[in-house]
């Protein structure tokens, strides 16, 4: 229910939503929280326009209010509610609300990798930039310019560099059951066109990372041994094909959950 919290109906300067909604805020409050606004000038009988809707000014100036709990809705914002929350939190220098809404988009990285990315390369937010990061290390350095500022793109083009030699290093590593015939053959080939195919190698990504069109190490392993089952299950070899591909999969992912950003 809109004003529901008695603190942002009860305060000394006004605030009008684009929908028409007035929300009495503690100047207080404001000048502690902010370094935006309210101007000086502004007289407890004026109103201040505001650009947001007020479901999302009810949730904003539940923010000004830092020793408060939260409104149980800001747990469960839309990706597209949160940005309309942190737009005025930025707008209006209100940094640590601004701190708390960014927090928030972790929840959103499986969906909004790109967008989210710009977030954090615009605040220059270091934590969401290194969270998106497993979901889009596979593209090249020049989609990724634009949207970071030097010491954030250093850091990306680091953490990448990183990334590709790890994944040399697992495609080596299909050498070591090297004395399986079957595995030689027919599972070794199999894994390299699934996991290192037409899409480049950097297309692998960690287990729990998956960007959408992109299949994970986890995703691509349990495909090939349906495809073993399917197609050897009768074949001299089998089970220590198997016992390979769990602990490749396990070695190649604690490899590259180990890189920092």
């Amino acid at each position: 229910m809109l004003n529901s919290n008695t603190q942002i109906s009860a305060g000394d300067i006004a605030f009008c939503s684009v929908d028409h909604v007035i929300f009495h805020i503690h100047k207080a409050n404001l000048e502690l929280v902010s370094t935006g606004f309210p101007p000086a000038t502004v007289h407890s009988d004026e109103i201040i326009p505001f650009d947001e809707e007020a479901e999302t000014l009810e949730i904003f100036f539940s923010l000004v209010y830092p020793n408060c709990p939260l409104p149980h809705e800001f747990d469960r914002l839309t990706f597209t509610k949160l940005v309309k929350v942190t737009t005025p939190a930025d707008k209006w220098g209100m940094h640590q609300a601004l701190e708390i809404c960014l927090g928030q988009f972790h929840k959103h990285i499986h969906l909004h990798q790109l967008e989210i990315l710009e977030l954090g390369g615009q605040h220059n937010h270091a934590p969401l930039v290194a969270a998106v990061a497993p979901y889009l290390v596979h593209l090249p350095l020049n989609k990724i310019l634009s949207s970071l500022p030097y010491t954030l793109f250093k850091k990306w083009a680091d953490y990448r560099e990183r990334w590709i030699w790890a994944l040399l290093s697992c495609y080596k590593d299909l050498d070591k059951h090297s004395g399986c015939s079957l595995w030689n053959s027919e599972v070794k080939p199999h894994l390299q066109v699934q996991l290192f195919g037409p899409c480049g190698y950097t297309t692998v990504l960690r287990e729990g990372h998956d960007n959408q069109d992109q299949r994970t190490i986890g995703d691509r392993c349990a495909e090939v041994y349906i495809w073993l089952h399917a197609e050897k299950r009768h074949s001299e070899g089998l089970m220590c094909c198997e016992t390979e591909i769990k602990n490749w999969k396990e070695r190649t992912l604690q490899d590259l959950q180990s890189i920092p950003f």
